[in-house]
């Protein structure tokens, strides 16, 4: 019986041992892919990237940044890597991944908008973060996903329902995966026109605006108020930039959305290197022609937005960068 448990033991030992390596082997891969999902991660985690200025947030910041205007108006090196379906709070995986690995910036702007200071409930495409759980981001990620610390603890778990990624990761190997990145830089423009599915949502609403009362406005305080501390720790300058909405959107917002507005104004008075810009205002969320959604700016809207934040960095930081 003796012998029979050790043998068992043994067993049990080789196989965790050989389910690491093959683990090890598939995160090695997947960190070398050019498929579409890990090709900004990679970059940012093999500190290719080195960027002037490094744009974050959900897909507002993904849809409005566009770095080709940065660069040719600022004559700097920047980087957008705004992720689909990101608050803050997990936005915070990708931040450490990049700046643990690249250059400091000369400027760090955060697209600032509810959605970004909301609660995360989900990971979007989570198969984005697999090749990526350290012990660091494991515990970002396990508030949002209750699987991850047996995914980080258990070898290979983590790809029971992603053997795609497997094959992805061997193609990576072989140097045969294919490019199929269609962002610039980070950028993703759209060259939709206004889609119409805001006016289902004020039917759906029937005159009503959203329904925010699900929101810890004093937790999401605390929460964006150690952000700001956190960030303040870098010594390099923080810009967060409250991108144009449609106007009728930021009605059905409501007091939150000013509320919101003013919170996010008064907790960055406090620091000297943050600074805030609202394009709220601005008379582009006046108009459809600018948007695909009266949350998106369409490529037209992009452009527009860029050049005035070009403008805008240049008279707020005028020693780190000349038009």
């Amino acid at each position: 019986m003796k012998r029979f448990l050790l043998r068992i033991l043994k067993f049990s030992i080789i196989s965790y041992i050989l389910l690491w390596c093959m683990q090890l082997s598939v995160d090695y891969g997947l960190r070398q892919s050019k498929d579409a999902l890990y090709y900004d991660w990679n970059k940012a985690n093999d500190g290719d990237i080195n960027a002037d200025i490094v744009f974050f947030g959900s897909s507002r910041a993904l849809k409005h940044f566009d770095p080709k205007i940065f660069d040719t108006r600022l004559d700097v090196y920047s980087y957008n890597l705004g992720e689909n379906g990101v608050p803050f709070d997990i936005q915070t995986v990708k931040r450490n991944v990049y700046l643990n690995n690249n250059t400091l910036p000369k400027l760090l702007v955060f697209n600032v908008d509810l959605g970004s200071l909301a609660k995360g409930k989900e990971l979007f495409k989570k198969q984005q973060y697999l090749p990526f759980y350290t012990l660091g981001n494991a515990q970002c990620l396990s508030e949002f996903d209750d699987n991850i610390w047996l995914e980080y603890m258990m070898p290979m778990y983590k790809y029971r329902e992603n053997l795609d990624l497997i094959k992805m990761s061997f193609l990576a190997y072989l140097e045969t995966n294919k490019d199929n990145v269609q962002t610039y830089k980070g950028y993703h423009g759209s060259n939709q026109s206004w889609n119409g599915k805001f006016e289902e949502r004020k039917k759906i609403l029937n005159g009503k605006g959203f329904d925010y009362s699900h929101v810890d406005f004093k937790d999401r305080t605390l929460f964006f108020r150690n952000l700001l501390e956190e960030l303040n720790r870098y010594n390099t300058e923080v810009l967060f930039v409250w991108a144009p909405e449609y106007i009728e959107r930021q009605e059905l917002e409501g007091e939150l959305f000013v509320k919101a507005k003013k919170m996010v104004e008064e907790e960055i008075r406090r620091f000297e290197s943050v600074r805030f810009l609202d394009f709220t205002n601005d008379t582009i969320c006046n108009s459809k022609t600018y948007f695909y959604d009266s949350y998106h700016l369409n490529k037209n809207g992009a452009t527009i937005f860029s050049n005035q934040l070009a403008d805008s960095i240049t008279k707020y930081y005028k020693r780190e960068f000349k038009n």
